[in-house]
């Protein structure tokens, strides 16, 4: 007896229904791409109990004749693709025809529609993969499908569903998503009648992101823009003093479809680079566009992940755009940041423009000049400078990267404090002195020509056995970092030189905690990175250390000179920016 047999039609159904609905949000997340590959302008998702009981989704889109509507219903009928060919060349957010099939096997399904040629629209009754009833009804153009009792005939599945809450998360995630990369068109979320999430159609994007996530996130954005080897990167950044512990404000679509890749996750953390303070994640909001025949979205069942041609030209598309906008951005810390953006929000206090901070600086600087008490200030300055100390800043793609400084003066050793034409700056001497370090540490490493030290006496040093097989196998990288050796013995070696930054030398331990991180499987480059980080930290001036008045203009000078002055290796800001007008109010000079 055979024991090989063809399984029934609505088990076939419940199989494949159980790839595509996963959960009440793999419902909306169907209907509405559906909605907007029918060219939609307004959708609108309702829904009770997390979605698990009911799930309405209503769309002005370009509706459906009687005989497609009922066709729609059917497994793999679909009017995106024709041949296999069309498969490596998708231009729709769906093309397998499983949708409404799906959804229908497991639920009770509602649908009507009408499409713009039409006198009337049809409304159709489904369950259980079966269609029920079917009706003409009078409707506005678009299309209505209404799914309740979702899962009632796999009870296996329904008891796994999680609390009304989460699977309610997971749908306003899902339409925070649709909201965010088609801000053309207009979208609203509402459970048990409340509107949750609404977001009306904008031609400017950042407007999108202000109404869903205020205007802290919307006003600390940079905007990307870049098109490279075939791809265009468009979206936002965060700048690096807008972080989260977490990474719920990173979304990653490709050709507006959201999708999981870890390549362009690494090229974006890769952009920021020693930007980002200790365990903190960046803001993200990129849509790469790219040729439809160079990915194959076929991949998997709810399509979030894809497949790309050439991976390479993606990562370095990604970071050179984001690695672009960081670098002419100007991100230094302000206490009254400038947001010259044009916001449509209600209630935000004006705000001053660079041009607006700079005219008001330069019309108080003359109004001071014949004050007496200002030259008795300037005479009696901490430094006994009798000339201002300037700094003219070097330009990147033409914006200013750190304004004309004159420093004034020191605080318990610890800030500089420096005057430009926008108000005040306090700089950190150790973060400061850090990133100069670090960048000029770096460029010796990659030129290959690391300034060492050769010692009068060479230092022993013993390793463990594990240490000397690791020592053993990565001598050249060692060596490259400017450490040399000499056998001495079993586990014994003679340290014979050592690097130096600014003729500080780096301490001989650091050999072991290098031997350590290799022994952790670290990825050599980034072991090499972290330890040129440790290193510059370990050898900058601290706080409270006593720093003289050349020490200081040095460090200055130096950290002008770096490509990003604004962070510390670590992330941390090397200064902060107080503007003339805010140092005002907080003077009670103005309201």
């Amino acid at each position: 007896m055979p024991k090989i047999k063809l399984l029934e039609e609505s088990l076939i159904n419940k199989i494949a229904a159980g790839e595509v609905v996963e959960r009440p949000a793999s419902v909306v997340k169907e209907l509405v791409e559906n909605a907007i590959d029918a060219g939609a302008t307004s959708i609108t998702v309702e829904g009770e109990e997390g979605g698990k009981s009911k799930i309405k989704v209503t769309d002005n889109g370009c509706g459906m004749e009687k005989e497609d509507a009922l066709l729609s219903l059917e497994r793999h009928a679909t009017s995106k693709i024709s041949t296999a060919d069309d498969l490596f060349k998708i231009n729709t957010l769906g093309f397998r025809g499983e949708a409404l099939a799906s959804i229908a096997a497991i639920a009770e399904l509602v649908l009507k529609t009408k499409s713009k040629e039409s006198q009337t629209g049809v409304k159709i009754l489904a369950a259980a993969g079966k269609i029920v009833d079917v009706q003409e009804i009078a409707m506005p153009d678009g299309t209505s499908i209404e799914v309740t009792n979702i899962f009632f005939n796999v009870p296996a599945r329904k008891k796994h569903l999680k609390t009304m809450q989460t699977e309610l998360r997971q749908m306003t995630e899902l339409m925070t998503k649709y909201a965010l990369v088609y801000s053309e068109k207009t979208f609203s979320l509402q459970h048990h009648g409340q509107e949750l999430l609404f977001a009306a159609a904008t031609k400017n994007p950042l407007d999108t992101v202000l109404t869903i996530y205020g205007k802290k996130v919307a006003y600390g954005m940079l905007p990307v823009d870049l098109t490279t080897a075939g791809m265009r990167v468009k979206g936002f950044i965060s700048k690096p003093t807008l972080t989260r512990g977490d990474k719920g404000i990173q979304h990653i679509f490709v050709n507006t479809r959201a999708v999981k890749n870890h390549i362009i996750n690494k090229a974006v953390y890769d952009a920021y680079h020693t930007l980002l303070h200790m365990e903190n994640h960046p803001l993200f909001i990129l849509n790469v566009i790219i040729a439809p025949e160079t990915i194959d979205v076929n991949v998997h069942p709810q399509k979030a992940v894809i497949r790309v041609e050439k991976e390479n030209d993606l990562y370095t598309a990604i970071f050179t755009a984001v690695r672009n906008t960081l670098d002419a951005a100007k991100l230094m810390p302000a206490i009254a940041e400038e947001k010259t953006t044009t916001l449509q929000a209600p209630m935000i206090a004006k705000q001053f423009t660079v041009t607006e901070e700079k005219q008001m600086f330069l019309k108080k600087t003359e109004m001071h000049k014949s004050s007496p008490l200002s030259s008795s200030l300037l005479s009696s300055s901490p430094l006994n400078h009798s000339s201002p100390i300037i700094f003219e800043s070097p330009k990147v793609s033409g914006t200013e990267r750190i304004s004309s400084l004159k420093l004034l003066g020191k605080v318990h050793n610890v800030f500089y404090l420096a005057e430009n034409e926008l108000g005040l700056v306090i700089i950190d001497q150790h973060a400061a002195h850090e990133r100069v370090l670090y960048e000029h540490f770096m460029k010796q490493f990659y030129d290959k020509n690391i300034h060492v030290q050769e010692l009068l006496v060479p230092e022993e040093m013993d390793f463990s056995p594990t240490e000397m097989l690791l020592l053993q196998e990565n001598i050249v990288h060692l060596e490259a970092l400017g450490f040399s050796f000499e056998e001495f013995g079993r586990n014994t070696m003679l340290l014979r030189t050592i690097p130096s930054i600014l003729g500080k030398l780096i301490d001989k331990e650091a050999v072991h905690e290098i031997l350590a991180q290799i022994g952790d499987k670290t990825q050599i480059h980034e072991m090499k990175e972290e330890k040129i980080i440790r290193t510059a930290c370990r050898a900058a001036v601290k706080a409270n250390d006593v720093v003289h008045l050349q020490e200081m203009l040095a460090i200055m000078e130096q950290l002008q000179k770096c490509k990003q002055p604004f962070t510390c290796p670590h992330g941390r800001p090397t200064m902060i920016q107080f503007t003339i007008p805010e140092l005002e109010r907080k003077f009670k000079r103005v309201v």
